[in-house]
């Protein structure tokens, strides 16, 4: 068959890596000083908002300074052990919140605070403090799915480690393979997708001013008709996007190009 005679490029994380900077600078070089900013002054309150969740839901679990240092009783026990023996857990209860609606703390402009004081809501919750920063939200959005490695399940990972341990292969299905085979294609694929566009950056005609009205519309009208533009060709609605025109300060849409190209 075809897929036993073609080679098979592995794309490793060593090779991803080495991708992932220039291709943070390529999505970013173009914004505005203003814009990114923003993006820095999010990416640190939501990094701030998340190690305070962390923070109370270790001391939920009793991880904190006092549990790290453990002392030893007369006999040699773990006094937390023992402790433990006596003490039931305590009853989870019902969230508050309503899933799927977004927490006031993680909606934009929700106030102050921008993550969740109680641990019930924490664990009630399918959202976290990204959900709040759409800069943040949309940055990790592009990059999700060209720079990851496909996951591996925990069930085949450890009978891999089982077989590398004893010596032996274990049996794949043709299904597994063929699976196998469309996540390794699509992982390449997303790999050259992004090796292309860095080299398309060092391009001269990529920088290359054009003028010539009729080129622009052209080019304008073949960007537009894409399958994937539709959502690209007016302006964002408010309403829709909360919090949108308070971070991106000059919007810009297909319809606005268009009126900008026309009037050169």
């Amino acid at each position: 068959t075809m897929s036993s005679t073609q080679p098979t490029t592995i794309i490793t994380e060593e090779a991803i890596k080495s991708v992932l900077p220039p291709t943070l600078y390529r999505l970013t070089e173009a914004l505005p000083k203003t814009e990114l900013d923003v993006i820095i002054r999010e990416a640190r309150a939501c990094e701030d908002a998340l190690e305070k969740e962390i923070e109370l839901l270790e001391r939920e679990i009793g991880i904190d300074q006092q549990s790290k240092k453990r002392k030893l009783n007369d006999d040699g026990n773990d006094n937390d052990t023992a402790n433990s023996n006596n003490n039931s857990p305590e009853q989870l209860v019902e969230p508050a919140i309503a899933i799927p609606l977004l927490p006031t703390p993680y909606q934009p402009g929700g106030g102050a605070i921008n993550y969740l004081e109680d641990v019930q809501q924490i664990l009630g919750t399918d959202f976290s403090p990204p959900d709040r920063y759409f800069t943040v939200s949309a940055l990790l959005g592009r990059l999700r799915i060209p720079l990851k490695l496909p996951a591996t399940t925990s069930a085949a990972a450890a009978a891999s480690a089982a077989a590398a341990s004893s010596g032996t292969t274990v049996p794949k299905s043709k299904k597994e393979e063929l699976e196998a085979e469309k996540k390794a294609k699509q992982l390449r694929l997303s790999f050259e997708k992004q090796q292309a566009l860095l080299t398309l950056d060092q391009n001269e005609i990529y920088h290359q001013e054009h003028t010539e009205t009729t080129t622009l519309l052209a080019l304008w009208k073949r960007i537009s008709s894409h399958r994937t533009s539709a959502v690209f060709r007016k302006p964002v609605n408010p309403l829709e996007a909360p919090g949108y025109q308070e971070r991106i300060l000059f919007p810009i849409d297909l319809s606005l190009i268009r009126k900008m190209i026309v009037c050169r």
